[in-house]
C-alpha cells in the first residue's frame, strides 16, 4: 500500500524514473503473494501505464491500464481504477474514437457516484471537462468551470493543479486570455 501511495506520490511530482523503479519493485512484491498481491500488481501497472503514456509509448501504456484493469476487477478498490478509466478514455480519444471516450468518462463518473468517491470526483470532472473542451463541447465544459470553486485568483494549489489547467483550457477556448 505505501508503495502504490508513493507511487501517486512521484507522478504528481513528475518523476517517472522513480515511479518505474518502485512499479518494478511493488510488481516483484505482489507476484510472490499470490491471489493477495493482485490488487498492488493492479496498481503498480497502472501506475506505470501512466509513465508510459507520459513518454508515448501508447501501445505499452494501453496493455499496462487493461492488464491493470483486470488484476482489480473484482476487488472493493474502486478509487483505484478510477484513473484506468480516465487513461483509457485518454488512450480513446488521440485514437480518435471520442465515443469510447465519453463512454468510459461516463463510467468513471457512475462509479464515482455509485461508491460515493467524493475526494476523487473534483480529479475525474477535470479529466471530463478536458475532454469536453477537446471535443468542442464548450457547453458542457462551461458548466463545470462554473460549478467548481477554483479561481485563477490567488496563489495555486499544487494538489489541484491539473484542475487549474483545464479551468485555463477552458477560458482560452472561450476567448477569455486575460483571465
Amino acid at each position: 500500500v505505501a508503495q502504490a501511495y508513493l507511487t501517486q506520490i512521484y507522478m504528481i511530482e513528475g518523476r517517472l524514473k522513480r515511479i518505474e523503479t518502485t512499479c518494478e519493485r511493488l510488481s516483484q512484491r505482489a507476484s510472490t503473494m499470490g491471489q493477495r498481491g493482485l490488487p498492488a500488481l493492479g496498481v503498480a501497472r497502472m501506475s506505470r501505464a501512466w509513465v508510459r503514456y507520459q513518454r508515448n509509448d501508447l501501445e505499452g501504456a494501453y496493455e499496462d491500464v487493461f492488464e491493470g484493469q483486470n488484476a482489480t476487477q473484482g476487488y472493493e478498490l474502486k478509487r483505484v481504477s478510477l484513473p484506468s478509466f480516465v487513461l483509457m478514455a485518454r488512450l480513446k480519444r488521440l485514437q480518435h474514437d471520442d465515443d469510447t471516450a465519453r463512454e468510459l468518462m461516463q463510467q468513471a463518473v457512475m462509479m464515482m457516484q455509485t461508491y460515493n468517491l467524493t475526494p476523487a470526483s473534483i480529479r475525474v470532472s477535470a479529466w471530463l471537462a478536458w475532454l469536453w473542451v477537446v471535443q468542442g463541447d464548450l457547453a458542457s465544459a462551461a458548466h463545470w468551470a462554473n460549478e467548481i470553486e477554483l479561481s485563477t485568483a490567488g496563489d495555486l494549489s499544487p494538489a489541484l493543479e491539473f484542475e487549474h489547467m483545464t479551468l485555463a483550457r477552458i477560458q482560452i477556448a472561450q476567448g477569455r486570455m486575460d483571465e
